[in-house]
């Protein structure tokens, strides 16, 4: 699995495990696991590098690949890498061949997947394979284009001006036992053994890369505006909040404390 694509990257080792970064400013690509020249690039380094998290960088924003989407897409890779066509019969071999060479196209895999699982012989020798594509692109239908499929792959847009560290709340074991909504934002509640964690998840993490820019060119106009109306002026009322929270108000503290659940805050 070789990429041709060259991408420049760094790699950083945390606590959180090996970190993959790949620089993207001027790359005409969308920098993304839904283009396929991304998807290429990444199908080599995550193996090689066996990285548990990846941040695409660029001018306005950052996507996020967390550890959990990045050991499902490992885990699909890895079984497409370790399947032997010579274990198969004759027929289904061409097809194994033909999967390892496509892999960066989920759903044509597939669709060669459910033809060798009518075979009795190899169809055992599969399964494995189909969980994981199941697994990495959820939702996958046959046939569907490569964007499609690898679109499925969950990411998300973190602005530039979002200086926070939010933790995924899908990582480590626990259960939800409470989760609601309040301004700004998503709240659950998760039990981990003997305590209980406050998740926050804010809407900033839910822009759409047009609305990050759109909040950038604010924020840069914000200095030679001679009001702010002036800035905000047909623009949406999510992206108007979001801005006066981050120009003039408390940002990320801004959100938590409008949760009136919250008693006590302790820094």
């Amino acid at each position: 699995m070789l990429s041709k694509i060259r991408c420049n990257f760094f790699i950083r080792e945390s606590e959180l495990g090996k970190i993959l970064y790949v620089d993207c400013s001027g790359c005409k690509n969308n920098s993304s696991v839904s283009n396929r020249n991304c998807f290429s690039f990444l199908s080599t380094i995550i193996l090689k590098e066996n990285v548990d998290k990846v941040i695409f960088l660029r001018e306005n924003f950052k996507r996020v690949l967390e550890e959990k989407e990045v050991r499902k897409l490992k885990k699909y890779l890895r079984a497409i890498e370790a399947l032997e066509p010579n274990a198969f019969c004759k027929r289904c071999r061409q097809k194994v061949i033909f999967m390892k060479r496509n892999f960066k196209n989920p759903s044509l895999v597939l669709e060669n997947i459910r033809k060798i699982g009518k075979c009795e012989s190899c169809s055992r020798r599969i399964k494995h394979v189909e969980r994981a594509i199941n697994s990495a692109f959820p939702g996958i239908n046959t046939p569907e284009s490569v964007e499609r499929s690898l679109s499925r792959i969950r990411d998300k847009v973190v602005p530039t001006f979002f200086k926070y560290f939010v933790e995924d709340g899908s990582k480590g074991k626990g259960k939800v036992i409470s989760s609601y909504e309040i301004p700004g934002g998503k709240v659950s509640i998760v039990k981990r053994e003997s305590e209980l964690v406050y998740h926050l998840l804010p809407e900033e993490l839910f822009l759409s890369t047009k609305e990050i820019k759109l909040l950038e060119k604010i924020f840069e106009r914000e200095k030679s505006a001679s009001s702010r109306e002036e800035n905000l002026r047909n623009v949406g009322e999510r992206v108007s909040n979001i801005f006066k929270r981050y120009s003039s108000g408390y940002g990320l503290i801004e959100t938590l404390l409008k949760d009136e659940k919250i008693q006590d805050v302790f820094i």
